[in-house]
C-alpha cells in the first residue's frame, strides 16, 4: 500500500528535487506536487482527504490558516522548516501540538525515516513493501569476552548483506553494547528506548511494525537500532517483553536474517534467544583458557537442550595470537563433532578511525567470515 503525500513547496527547485528523490528511493510513497495558489482553491481543498500527509515548505502555519486551510487536515500537516527542530518523539509528547515539523535540509534517509514514522503514527496503516519473509535468527555466542565475537558477528552480517543480497538486522544483547563503535551511521533521532516505549507502553503495534522509522543502516546495508545509553535496554526486558519485541520484528516482514550478539551467560533471556536460533556461532580464541571455558559451555548447552543437532552449532576459532602449535589443543572433547572454522590472525583488517572501528572483510579475516556466512546459508 502506497503512502500518498501532497507536497507544497515555495522553493520550486527544492520541491521537484525532493519529490524525485523520494520517488526514486525505493520507498513506498506516491508524491503529488501542488503550488500554494492551487491549495487555496475551494475545489482543490476537497481532494485533500485522499492524502495521508501534507508537506508544506516556505509557508508558516499562520499563513496557511489565514488562506483558509481546513482545520480538519492540520493533524496530518507537516511543515518543512529552514532550521533544525526537536525530534518527533518529543513533538508527540506535547499535548498542545497542532501540526508536525521536520527540518527540510536533513539527509534524505532521515527525512524518509521521519515520514515513515508519521505516516504510520497518523494513519494507523501498515505499508509493507515486501512479501512475508520469516527471518532466520543467527546467534553469536562465547563463554567469555575478548574473543572477537562482536567483530565477527558484524562482519558476518555485512558479508550476508553485501555479497548475498540479504536484508540483515544486527541486535546486541550484551549488557554494555559497542554498537556505536562499529556502526558509523546516519543515526535517526529515535533509538531502541523510543521503540520499546511505543511497543510496550503505548502498544502502537502498527507504528512499531514499520521498523525503518527506528533503525539506521551502515554502508554495507546492515541495519541496527541506535543505542540509548550506556546500559543496553534490551537486557532489561522480561521474557514476555522479549517475545513481544521479537514478534514485532518478525511482523515487519523486513529481514532475511537477524544477527543476535549474545551476552556471555546462560540466563533465562539468553536461553530464550538461543532457542530461537537457526544456527549458533560459538566463538573462542586460540588460548587454552578460552578452549576450556567453551568446553564447559557446550556441555551446559547440551544438558539444557539448546543444541538440538550438530547442524545447529558452528564452532569458530579466532586465531588472535597466531600460535599455530597450539591449534591441536582445541580439537578435542565436545568440539570435534561440530563444524569448525578458523579465522586467521589479521590485525590489518581492523582500524580505528575517528572513534569508529573499521572492519575490512576483503582480506584473510574476511575469508573466515565468508566461510561462516556460507555455513549459515546452507
Amino acid at each position: 500500500m502506497l503512502g500518498k503525500i501532497l507536497l507544497v513547496e515555495k522553493d520550486v527547485g527544492y520541491g521537484s528535487a525532493i519529490a524525485a528523490a523520494m520517488s526514486n528511493s525505493q520507498s513506498d510513497y506516491e508524491v503529488t506536487i501542488a503550488d500554494f495558489e492551487k491549495l487555496k482553491e475551494k475545489e482543490y481543498k476537497k481532494t485533500l482527504d485522499r492524502f495521508d500527509l501534507i508537506l508544506i515548505g516556505g509557508y508558516s502555519l499562520n499563513t496557511l490558516e489565514s488562506s483558509g486551510f481546513p482545520k480538519l487536515y492540520i493533524r496530518k500537516l507537516v511543515v518543512l522548516t529552514e532550521s533544525p527542530v526537536e525530534t518527533l518523539v518529543n513533538q508527540i509528547k506535547k499535548e498542545n501540538r497542532r501540526c508536525w515539523y521536520l527540518y527540510k535540509y536533513t539527509r534524505l534517509s532521515v527525512l524518509l525515516s521521519d515520514l515513515s514514522f508519521l505516516l504510520t503514527f497518523i494513519t494507523g496503516k501498515k505499508y509493507y513493501t515486501r512479501n512475508h519473509v520469516a527471518p532466520n535468527i543467527i546467534g553469536f555466542f562465547s563463554a567469555s569476552g575478548g574473543v572477537g565475537k562482536t567483530s565477527i558477528a558484524i562482519a558476518t552480517a555485512r558479508e550476508l548483506s553485501r555479497f548475498h543480497d540479504k536484508k540483515v538486522l544486527y541486535l546486541s544483547f550484551e549488557d554494555i553494547s559497542a554498537t556505536e563503535l562499529y556502526f558509523r551511521t546516519n543515526l535517526v533521532s529515535r533509538n531502541i528506548s523510543d521503540y520499546l516505549y511505543f511497543l510496550l507502553e503505548k502498544q502502537e503495534n502498527n507504528l512499531c511494525g514499520r521498523l525503518e522509522s527506528f533503525v539506521s543502516n551502515d554502508s554495507y546495508g546492515v541495519e541496527t537500532f541506535s543505542p540509548s545509553g550506556s546500559i543496553n535496554d534490551l537486557r532489561h526486558l522480561s521474557n514476555e517483553e522479549l517475545i513481544i519485541f521479537l514478534e514485532s520484528i518478525y511482523d515487519s516482514n523486513r529481514y532475511d536474517f537477524i544477527i543476535v550478539d549474545l551476552n556471555c551467560d546462560l540466563t533465562e533471556c539468553t536461553q530464550l534467544l538461543l532457542e530461537q536460533c537457526k544456527k549458533i556461532v560459538l566463538i573462542q580464541s586460540d588460548r587454552p583458557v578460552s578452549s576450556y571455558k567453551n568446553e564447559k559451555l557446550i556441555t551446559s548447552m547440551e544438558s539444557l537442550g539448546l543444541i538440538k543437532s550438530s547442524e545447529i552449532l558452528i564452532f569458530v576459532i579466532n586465531m588472535r595470537t597466531g600460535i599455530d602449535s597450539e591449534i591441536d589443543n582445541y580439537e578435542d572433547g565436545n568440539t570435534k563433532k561440530y563444524r569448525q572454522i578458523y579465522i586467521e590472525d589479521d590485525k590489518a583488517s581492523f582500524c580505528l578511525i575517528n572513534s569508529s572501528m573499521e572492519i575490512s572483510i576483503d582480506h584473510s579475516f574476511g575469508i573466515g567470515v565468508k566461510r561462516i556466512a556460507d555455513e549459515i546459508l546452507i
